[in-house]
């Protein structure tokens, strides 16, 4: 078989070449990409059963399906307090916000406790779960709209909140992405040139491994319809495994073409029988990796479940580019691959591995154990590790949503500016006695376990007296559900005195 088929690719190389390149082009402009699948939050992974999701769902009722938040904050940089001139210039970053396309209200939640900062809320016509380009599009249009007021000296301005670090979390991987990308290649490459001594082999060696990786990307993006999930940690450990696992195939091939052209084939015989001789090992090595990989589908948590899929498939489109793409190079380029170290016919040598090749097969049973216990010496210590899992990724400390997340924690209590929501199911409607509000804020605080704990009867610092709330939602309660009233009270409505 893999003497047909390098009789075919040397036969039809330039069709090769040119159906690869192809491919390349469609997967890239026509398919979506890997990124715009991504889920960027390691929570959306958890079984349904964990205890983070099923209150989560329980929280549906409070939150918005069609939109998302964004926490604008403005904060003294020389912790005085905020003067008029400060006041007067966040209030037209807010106004500027206001006129947004996408911003569907904006609230401001007052000064801070200790007068030195101000925050606003912005809801968006956006979910953070939709991730890709929408995302960083609407939050780069939200800084622009920021951007575009002057401010005083001394007052700093960010945009935080669950929008705005989605989208610094997504401009860092595809950061991350492109520098392992970069990283890589230029990594391979100075192997390569220090392996083969040759200009051009290198590039050859790693151009179908680039190629595959290019095709590969939108694949798995299609294979997120048929259940495959893709996290942000996806695209990087493809891009590491495709190039390294793709060049390692690639280095058989030309090896052993390098063999044959010493004992005087010619380019398109020495193409066709290196393939004959290393497609199968190259093919069962594939094999391998990919049964090692969709092992991984049964694990529990559902990064893991992806991950190995979509691993498998760059190792199949790697496999299949060194198998066909490679040798219709080789053929083309022929002899030139090797430049300045043109191979010439004379007797095989063998070099430094190929001594050491030969004193281990005449010390099989040595070689054997030496292995097992350094090896087994190794893995041993795996049995000291327990393995704790990992959260989101977080953003850069310099990024905007992480100097806005600062200036929350610099100037508001730590349980508000970020906090963990814990959700109570009361046996009856809590207006018919808001004290349980309280009385649930302070049993928390009793358990010894919160530093803080901030109830349902206090906003931004204030509290907020339960007959008064109480009073509020009876008033409201004509103009529908809690969940679809606006963000700015109804014209002519007047609220009870908290």
């Amino acid at each position: 078989m893999f003497a047909a088929l390098g009789r075919f690719t040397v036969r039809h190389r330039l069709a090769v070449i040119l159906g690869w390149a192809a491919l390349a082009v469609l997967a890239a402009t026509v398919l979506p990409s890997i990124g715009s699948v991504e889920r960027g939050s390691n929570s959306q992974f958890l079984p349904a059963s964990s205890p983070s999701v099923r209150a989560t769902a329980l929280a549906t009722p409070f939150q918005s399906a069609t939109t998302s938040q964004a926490t604008l904050v403005a904060a003294t940089t020389d912790r005085r307090p905020l003067s008029a001139l400060d006041e007067d210039a966040i209030t037209r970053a807010e106004a500027s916000l206001r006129r947004v396309p996408k911003v569907k209200g904006l609230v401001d939640l007052g000064p801070s406790p200790n007068g030195r900062a101000r925050s606003a809320l912005v809801e968006v016509a956006i979910r953070t779960s939709h991730g890709g380009k929408d995302v960083t599009s609407a939050v780069a249009s939200l800084r622009t709209a920021i951007a575009r007021t002057a401010f005083p000296a001394g007052l700093a301005v960010h945009l935080t909140g669950p929008l705005a670090t989605s989208a610094d979390q997504q401009n860092q991987s595809s950061h991350i992405q492109t520098l392992t990308e970069v990283l890589s290649i230029l990594f391979i490459v100075v192997l390569l040139l220090i392996t083969f001594r040759a200009l051009l082999a290198p590039v050859i060696a790693l151009l179908p491994s680039i190629v595959a990786l290019v095709v590969a990307g939108p694949v798995v993006a299609l294979s997120t319809h048929i259940g495959v999930q893709v996290s942000d940690l996806t695209p990087i450990l493809l891009t590491v495994v495709m190039l390294g696992a793709g060049t390692d195939y690639g280095l058989f091939l030309i090896f052993r073409l390098r063999e044959e052209l010493r004992r005087g084939r010619s380019v398109d015989d020495g193409v066709a029988i290196a393939l004959c001789k290393v497609g199968e090992s190259i093919t069962f090595s594939g094999l391998t990796v990919m049964a090692a990989l969709a092992a991984v589908v049964v694990a529990a948590f559902g990064l893991y479940q992806g991950l190995g899929p979509a691993l498998a498939v760059g190792i199949v489109v790697a496999l299949a580019a060194n198998l066909t793409l490679l040798p219709a190079l080789l053929a083309v380029f022929g002899k030139a691959t090797f430049w300045p170290r043109v191979p010439v016919v004379g007797p095989v040598r063998h070099g430094a591995w190929g001594r050491i090749a030969a004193r281990i097969v005449a010390r099989p049973v040595a070689t054997l154990i030496a292995g097992l216990v350094l090896f087994g010496g190794l893995s041993a210590v795996m049995l000291a590790y327990t393995p704790i899992g990992f959260g989101d990724q977080g953003v850069s400390a310099t990024s905007d949503s992480a100097r806005g997340q600062a200036l929350l924690m610099a100037n508001y209590p730590s349980a508000e500016s970020n906090p963990t929501a814990v959700l109570f199911r009361l046996p009856a409607s809590v207006w018919t006695d808001p004290s349980v509000m309280a009385r649930a804020r302070d049993d928390l605080l009793g358990t010894g376990q919160f530093r803080r704990v901030v109830g349902p009867l206090e906003f931004n610092g204030t509290t907020v007296d339960a007959a008064a709330l109480a009073a509020a939602h009876a008033q409201f309660a004509s103009l529908g559900p809690a969940s679809r009233l606006p963000l700015q009270a109804p014209p002519g409505a007047a609220t009870p005195d908290a």
